[in-house]
């Protein structure tokens, strides 16, 4: 998985693994349910000298960025980052 990056962002190829937890419009996914253009943002930490996603959600294409999750219930692992962009294959 890689991001574009907005402008100003830099781009970032994320690892996946068994452990990453795919959320796709709020609800629980699979990496085969990430669509090439879809927005995300992932939580990503450095695995082995590799930046794995922990964690990547995916809002479908006409959804606008709205979502049904409260952003103040949402946590994050220390030393995790954020990486907002477009998925591509």
């Amino acid at each position: 998985m890689s991001s574009a990056g907005g402008a100003g962002q830099p781009q970032i190829r994320l690892q996946l693994n068994e452990q990453t937890q795919v959320l796709v419009d709020g609800r629980q996914g699979s990496p085969a349910d990430i669509a090439e253009g879809s927005q995300v943002r992932a939580s990503y930490q450095d695995i082995g000298g590799e930046p794995t996603a922990l964690r990547v959600d995916v809002t479908s294409r006409g959804l606008g960025t709205g979502g049904s999750q409260d952003p103040g219930t949402q946590s994050q692992d220390p030393g995790s980052q954020n990486q907002d962009g477009q998925f591509q294959q």
